[in-house]
């Protein structure tokens, strides 16, 4: 599962270190494996922005500590925070091996994204199979994108005020790192019609929730937002005719691929679509 959080600002952030490690005890149990923090102080940049992240690690691909995030290529000099699991990671450090790109893992695949990314740009996400929120920070190009995958299976949350940027995997945690507090009357009244609040939109004000399969890009030079949509759902639906032998085919696959771990695997059913077929 993990969970992460972060802050990043033009302002020095030492003082929040510890309120940083504070709001991290709400998401803490969802990596129980490891837990490691990266701070603007740890690396050379010469940026006026400072950052402090923190990653609570559930490890289920590559168990090494090269395998840990915050994650750092020294090459690129880039830094990566990821909750979620690709599937397909095997096939694409093949392709980018085979591009002369280096790895220090031995199968993580938090670095294929890494590299991935780095080298390709944000179409490598395009290419990805799996469940993702993904933080990505340029610090050449002094860019920070927050990436959500397809379907919005992983949560990612952030609030962006007076030149800083707060974000993690939890809505209380950045409520807390941030001070937004303020309830949103509208999510509640969205929330008691129709059970859920949808995104972009939040229970606290000035806190965004990424929609599915958006990217989220803030300049860090003057903290201006951008945002695209690089996946529709409504762009696959169509009336096309059911094939037993396709179907099969992809549910076989998607199992396959899910039966990827280093730690044992249990299958959970259901009475859903997924469960009985």
């Amino acid at each position: 599962m993990c969970g992460y959080l972060g802050i990043i600002s033009n302002k020095n952030q030492e003082h929040n270190i510890e309120i940083l490690k504070q709001a991290n005890k709400r998401i803490i149990c969802r990596g129980p494996n490891e837990t490691k923090c990266m701070f603007s102080s740890d690396l050379e940049t010469h940026h006026q922005n400072t950052f402090s992240f923190i990653f609570n690690r559930l490890s289920i691909i590559d168990l090494s500590l090269q395998a840990s995030q915050p994650m750092l290529s020294d090459k690129y000099k880039n830094v990566i925070l990821f909750n979620g699991e690709i599937y397909n990671h095997r096939e694409l450090r093949k392709d980018l091996e085979n591009h002369g790109i280096n790895f220090q893992s031995t199968h993580s695949d938090t670095e294929v994204i890494l590299n991935g990314i780095s080298v390709f740009g944000l179409n490598f996400i395009d290419k990805l199979i799996g469940q993702f929120a993904i933080t990505f920070y340029d610090q050449l190009n002094e860019k920070i994108y927050l990436i959500r995958d397809r379907l919005g299976q992983k949560p990612l949350f952030y609030s962006l005020a007076d030149k800083s940027l707060t974000f993690g995997s939890n809505l209380l945690s950045v409520s807390e790192l941030s001070g937004e507090s303020e309830v949103d009357s509208h999510s509640i009244n969205e929330y008691l019609n129709i059970g859920i609040v949808q995104s972009p939109r939040t229970l606290i004000k000035n806190i965004t929730k990424l929609k599915p399969g958006e990217i989220v890009t803030i300049d860090l030079k003057d903290y201006s937002i951008s945002s695209t949509i690089y996946w529709d759902i409504e762009k696959k639906l169509g009336n096309k005719k059911f094939s037993k032998k396709k179907f099969f085919d992809l549910l076989t696959s998607s199992i396959k691929y899910r039966l990827e771990s280093d730690v044992p695997v249990a299958a959970f059913l259901s009475g859903g679509i997924d469960s009985t077929s």
